[in-house]
């Protein structure tokens, strides 16, 4: 499964994330490179890992890698779509719309 991640991209910008399609996915590829992961942020349809320099060598160091998470992000909100959610209640101090 590695395989076809790392076949995907190469992680170093948003237009060559890897694609995943399982945030987890992400933790698998950080974890395989023996990277430890300090910071995420979404950014559009990408996830972006930061990693602790601590440990990695100097010219093989990796700061960031994206990922494109649109299938998994895609997936959530579909289930959110097809969940019986109840109606919002209502206030009866405020106006009607």
């Amino acid at each position: 499964m590695l395989d076809v991640i790392y076949d995907s991209g190469d992680g170093r910008t948003t237009e060559t994330a890897y694609v995943v399609i399982s945030v987890s996915d992400e933790y698998r590829i950080a974890a395989d490179r023996q990277l430890r992961v300090i910071g995420q942020q979404l950014i559009g349809e990408c996830d972006l890992l930061t990693f602790s320099r601590k440990g990695q060598k100097r010219k093989s160091r990796t700061d960031r890698l994206y990922f494109n998470v649109r299938m998994p992000l895609t997936s959530l909100s579909k289930s959110f779509n097809k969940s019986e959610l109840p109606d919002p209640d209502t206030d009866p101090d405020l106006p009607e719309k």
